[in-house]
């Protein structure tokens, strides 16, 4: 009986070794697995990073072309202005 006992006692510690080497080794590959996707996703917040820094300058020439323009419309209207108070002036 008391060899019995032991024998179960043996047998279940080669299994508790045994599922506690699989459980390690699957914490392993899903530590792998977990590092894999950290560095893609860092490699995607990079690229993500200059097309943004990208849509930023674009945006920021854009901003800059219509501020000119405006500024042109704006010295236009005011030459028109004066043409017409002008005109209106000597009529």
């Amino acid at each position: 009986m008391l060899r019995e006992e032991a024998e179960r006692a043996r047998a279940d510690l080669a299994k508790a070794r045994g599922d506690s080497h699989a459980a390690q080794a699957y914490a392993n590959e899903l530590l792998k697995r977990v590092a894999t996707q950290e560095g893609n996703h860092e490699e995607e917040r990079k690229r993500w990073e200059a097309g943004r820094l990208a849509s930023d300058a674009k945006l920021n020439k854009a901003t800059a072309a219509l501020a000119a323009k405006i500024d042109d419309f704006n010295r236009l209207m005011d030459v028109k202005i004066a043409l017409q108070t002008e005109i209106n002036h000597y009529r």
